[in-house]
């Protein structure tokens, strides 16, 4: 088992500097008290068994299974990763959860916490607050080759993506490009980098393209494919929105990284 007491004397290694142990569990205690995670109990727990396990323990140790017995209390004797999901679901929300605290109370904090895809070890990283960044982010209008319904859903994601990056941006989101759509026209407004989305479908799915790309160089930052069914939801626009956001946040993190280092 991970131990839950905070370990002394550890050093975890981020990309562009360390963070010393104590740095990192005092950064642990602001995401624990606050408004995001005060009353999330299962998250809480989670958060903290991971962030121990970064510093302490091996990372062959560390797997679903494992965090469904010492996080979760199942039984060694009838635990099946297969039939029972909670550790990827309980793993799921709290990288939605965690990502909201940055964007709202932490989005100042000096150490960020993050859990990628496909891993189950945080990313930890040193955040500086006073350099200058460059990110302006504007939005390609929406390309939908198809009628409704896909349109719809399309109207749908265009506006839960302008709302979520307001959020996350402020004054440095652009909003919606003026037509024609494309790099000419974001960097006509002022914009660094473009977001672009395009959606079509047939009678059995629908896939929606999502782009970043730095309007000067006219290089793809991020591209990603998502095949959708036919589900039509608010929620599946969210989960396409949030896809997008956290491209975006780690774009922008890259920009900090390059201009603390200037």
């Amino acid at each position: 088992m991970v131990p839950v007491d905070k370990p002394h004397n550890f050093r975890v290694q981020a990309p562009t500097d360390a963070v010393t142990s104590a740095e990192l569990f005092a950064q642990l205690d602001r995401i624990l008290e606050s408004s995001s995670f005060v009353s999330a109990r299962r998250a809480s727990h989670l958060l903290r068994y991971l962030v121990t396990a970064a510093v302490t323990c091996p990372l062959k140790l560390l797997s679903e299974y494992v965090i469904g017995i010492d996080v979760f209390r199942r039984d060694p004797a009838t635990y099946s990763t297969v039939s029972d999901p909670i550790v990827r679901v309980q793993l799921g929300r709290l990288r939605t959860r965690l990502d909201g605290y940055y964007r709202d109370e932490g989005r100042q904090d000096p150490i960020r916490i993050r859990l990628p895809l496909r891993t189950y070890l945080p990313r930890i990283e040193p955040y500086s607050t006073g350099a200058t960044l460059t990110l302006r982010l504007a939005f390609a209008p929406l390309d939908c080759a198809n009628e409704a319904p896909a349109l719809r859903f399309a109207a749908g994601l265009q506006d839960e993506l302008r709302h979520r990056l307001h959020q996350q941006l402020g004054a440095c989101f652009l909003g919606v490009a003026p037509p024609p759509p494309g790099l000419n026209a974001a960097t006509a407004a002022g914009a660094s980098h473009v977001l672009e989305c395009s959606i079509r479908s047939d009678r059995s799915k629908t896939r929606t393209n999502l782009r970043l790309l730095a309007t000067g160089e006219g290089r793809t930052l991020w591209s990603q494919q998502v095949d959708l069914g036919m589900d039509f939801s608010i929620a599946c626009q969210e989960r396409l929105a949030t896809l997008c956001c956290r491209a975006v946040e780690e774009c922008k993190e890259a920009s900090r990284r390059t201009v603390a280092h200037v």
